[in-house]
């Protein structure tokens, strides 16, 4: 299931009763309402890339489902299988990398009714002109290909290297789900001037099953390359147990390389991750059952 075809702002501009209903406080965004009930409703005015006719005529058997009640729509066939069978007749988005605003939205429910009354235009607006000020915590993610993701704001970050999507649907608690897994991928996640975490993996939660390790598969040709990390104020959050990683200090393998750090690698040699400046990492924290560990 992805959800990220969606756009916010598409959404809230087709269907004003749902922007009434974020300002009143029934909803927390509008990715909220679509996941709770408008994908049911069969809203399809989703994003500019959506075009559900063109989808329904090349799946002739999405159509007939749609006709018999199977489905609500063409979109929502799409966004349950369609994405990952690789159907014709949709255009693939990945994420925007940088802020993301959907994480935003479902953690901070009144920036939603703010930018629904006019307040602000976007979540990201909030962020830059307010909520960062306010202690409010700002999410960064990247996609599926190789990104420079930086973080922002005197309260920190969160920041991960990887395509995700939000699971909006319990306000104050949004759980993001990886669309990609970094495998083949090389990032740079640059630091705050705040308390950071810098996201190399996930553990289990209510919508995520297993456990997500990021960055093993090609050995050193994936991994982040940390910046701007702080030991005893920033955190790397790993998936899996401490006993199934090593690090080494030194300079960093990389051709041309004047760089010097922690290197992180699985117990079986994958190179998962740089962490420049620094000489030694610490446990600081783990949730065996949920099935991930901090470091610091």
């Amino acid at each position: 299931m992805s959800y990220a075809i969606f756009n916010e702002s598409t959404y809230l501009a087709n269907y004003p009763d749902v922007k009434s209903a974020i300002a009143q406080g029934f909803f927390a965004s509008g990715l909220q309402h679509f996941q709770l009930t408008g994908l049911r409703e069969g809203r399809i005015n989703v994003s500019p890339f959506w075009d559900e006719q063109r989808y329904l005529n090349a799946n002739p058997d999405v159509l007939a489902a749609v006709n018999n009640k199977i489905f609500s729509s063409g979109l929502q066939h799409y966004i349950l299988s369609g994405e990952r069978e690789g159907r014709l007749g949709a255009t693939r988005v990945d994420t925007v990398p940088g802020f993301n605003e959907n994480y935003y939205y479902a953690l901070y429910p009144n920036v939603s009714r703010a930018v629904a009354s006019g307040q602000f235009d976007s979540a990201q607006t909030q962020f830059i002109r307010s909520g960062r000020f306010d202690g409010n915590i700002g999410f960064f993610s990247g996609t599926s290909g190789n990104d420079i993701i930086t973080g922002l704001g005197p309260s920190g970050s969160a920041i991960v290297g990887i395509s995700v999507e939000i699971n909006a649907t319990i306000t104050g608690n949004p759980d993001p789900i990886p669309r990609s897994s970094g495998t083949g991928e090389v990032d740079v996640l640059i630091g705050s001037t705040g308390s950071d975490v810098f996201g190399l993996g996930f553990g289990r939660s209510p919508f995520k099953s297993t456990i997500q390790k990021f960055y093993v598969g090609q050995g050193n040709n994936d991994y982040a390359y940390i910046v701007n990390f702080e030991s005893g104020k920033d955190f790397l959050q790993l998936a899996g147990s401490p006993n199934e990683y090593t690090t080494t200090t030194g300079a960093f393998g990389f051709t041309g390389n004047r760089t010097a750090g922690v290197s992180i690698f699985t117990n079986t040699g994958d190179f998962v991750a740089a962490v420049e400046g620094v000489n030694v990492l610490q446990l600081a924290g783990q949730d065996a059952n949920a099935g991930y560990f901090f470091l610091t």
